[in-house]
């Protein structure tokens, strides 16, 4: 039985505070709240952190990016994704250098960012 200050989780049915975003017994995640009912509390958590005057950034521009040019590291440049960008840039241009076919490498590594990356540097998903 709940009050009016919590709420039964619809899977172990025990008592949850009403604005809890996850059952603390068993942590399974109420799908809404009031919000936008298709994000998770750490996807609302990471929006609410980013700074005013931040622009989203889009998917498309990230995988043809990536697809273009993603050798370089210019699509994660453009997610803010610096660490791995700098490791992109150095490992093709550092191959190149040394004579070392690194970029096959690099290649394979953005095809993966193409596929599996769904959030950028400031941990918002792509728009």
């Amino acid at each position: 039985m709940s009050d009016d200050r919590t709420k039964n989780c619809p899977v172990c049915t025990k008592p949850c505070p009403k604005d809890a975003h996850d059952c603390p017994h068993c942590r399974y995640e109420f799908p809404y709240d009031g919000d936008n009912p298709y994000k998770s509390p750490s996807q609302r958590e990471a929006e609410a952190r980013v700074h005013k005057g931040y622009v989203k950034k889009r998917r498309m521009l990230y995988v043809l990016l990536a697809m273009l040019i993603g050798t370089l590291g210019v699509h994660n440049f453009y997610a803010g994704r610096t660490g791995p960008a700098v490791a992109q840039l150095l490992m093709t241009i550092g191959g190149g250098l040394l004579g070392l076919p690194l970029f096959l490498l690099v290649i394979l590594w953005a095809i993966g960012d193409m596929i599996a990356v769904t959030e950028d540097g400031e941990g918002v998903r792509f728009g």
